[in-house]
């Protein structure tokens, strides 16, 4: 009997990295893949990257439409109630033996809780983390007690799960997938890249990604997309920025890009998606990249790509020698990015290795899955029950 593994995806940012996991479980005999679709997958506002998933020959099990009506907390709130009741349909209709989630999105309280009423097991993926200027930071370890299984991209994550009392060995530390996809996914040539995105990247360029500190609010999301801007048209790099994730205040930033774009395409152009494997050649081929998302912490030490991080978004992760972390003042990023396009900041990140893993992080969670599948198949629920792991005094 093959293990039917439920994945969900929310955005296009998991999905990029959740890929050559889908595509490793998909190749075993023993598994069944059901890929779950919910969040900014199915909103025409963010690009409609639904398509994403279906132009790689996946083929959806469910979609679970959890839009927000509103762009802020009563309308996020709704989105998850929808979405309880959305994921319970799904689980019902599909029987899976073990759900997939990654990361610290909102649409996996929706999910999660779901499951977990449904006894459906939990695997959780990039658990540990901490995001302290991110409401993500409650969300993921709320996702953590609620999984069964835990895969973390660094020891250091694996021991704050076990701190928050979560068994060692349900704890396997297997690096990061983003790093799997920078390794293994094949580049768009730089004439291929500049043809799909209309931008030339024979040129210098930055690579800005910059989404809402989602516990400051509307009235800060606007003041700093407006320092980073500042920053941004004062030097003479071009730049190209991709949406923001589909958080509350994100709509404050997308049009505040729009109209920059707008007003100086010399300066800024605005694409809505990339794909993956536009995005991680832009990494590959950009002189640096700025902004405040995780792939900038994540997946730019495998290209020693000079990398600027602006404010508290990602306050708390570990960050690699070729990261710049500086508040979201328009002179400190100024400075930062002089700094990033240094000579001598360059040639300090020669030779820069990732420290979030080799590359087979999806081959480590399939293996580790081969070897849970005959319990969760014979009694998937015992799993639920967790004694708490108390650390030594």
């Amino acid at each position: 009997m093959k293990l039917r593994i439920l994945v969900v995806t929310t955005s296009r940012a998991d999905y990029g990295l959740l890929k050559p996991l889908v595509e490793a479980l998909s190749a075993e005999s023993d598994f069944e893949v059901l890929l779950a679709a919910t969040g900014s997958h199915l909103s025409e506002h963010h690009g409609h990257t639904l398509d994403f998933i279906t132009s790689d020959g996946f083929n959806l099990a469910a979609q679970i439409l959890m839009n927000p009506p509103s762009n802020d907390a009563a309308g996020t709130a709704q989105a998850v109630a929808a979405g309880i009741q959305g994921f319970s349909q799904a689980i019902t209709g599909l029987s899976p033996h073990l759900m997939v989630v990654l990361g610290d999105r909102f649409e996996l309280l929706a999910a999660c809780d779901a499951a977990l009423l449904h006894r459906l097991p939990i695997a959780h993926l990039h658990g540990g983390e901490r995001t302290e200027g991110a409401l993500d930071e409650a969300i993921r370890h709320m996702v953590t007690k609620m999984a069964a299984l835990h895969f973390p991209a660094m020891a250091e994550y694996g021991r704050r799960i076990v701190q928050m009392g979560e068994r060692p060995e349900r704890v396997f530390v297997v690096g990061a997938l983003g790093i799997d996809n920078a390794l293994n996914v094949m580049p768009l040539s730089r004439a291929e890249l500049s043809e799909q995105v209309g931008v030339d990247f024979n040129q210098p360029l930055a690579l800005m990604t910059f989404h809402p500190v989602t516990l400051d609010g509307e009235a800060e999301a606007l003041r700093q997309i407006d320092e980073v801007l500042g920053a941004v048209l004062a030097q003479d790099l071009p730049t190209l920025v991709t949406m923001p994730n589909a958080d509350p205040a994100s709509d404050v930033i997308y049009r505040r890009l729009l109209e920059t774009s707008q007003q100086h395409p010399e300066k800024l152009q605005l694409r809505k998606n990339l794909g993956q494997r536009g995005y991680l050649s832009a990494m590959r081929y950009a002189t640096l990249m700025l902004g405040n998302s995780s792939s900038g912490v994540i997946e730019t030490p495998s290209f020693a790509l000079p990398t600027v991080n602006i404010g508290d978004r990602q306050k708390g992760r570990f960050l690699p020698q070729n990261v710049i972390q500086v508040p979201c003042e328009r002179a400190a990023i100024s400075g930062a990015l002089a700094q990033a396009r240094s000579t001598e900041f360059k040639e300090s990140l020669k030779g820069l290795s990732s420290p979030f893993g080799k590359g087979d992080a999806a081959q480590q969670i399939t293996q580790v899955l081969r070897q849970f599948k005959d319990r969760l198949l014979r009694q998937p629920a015992g799993l639920l029950k967790k004694s708490f792991f108390d650390l030594p005094s």
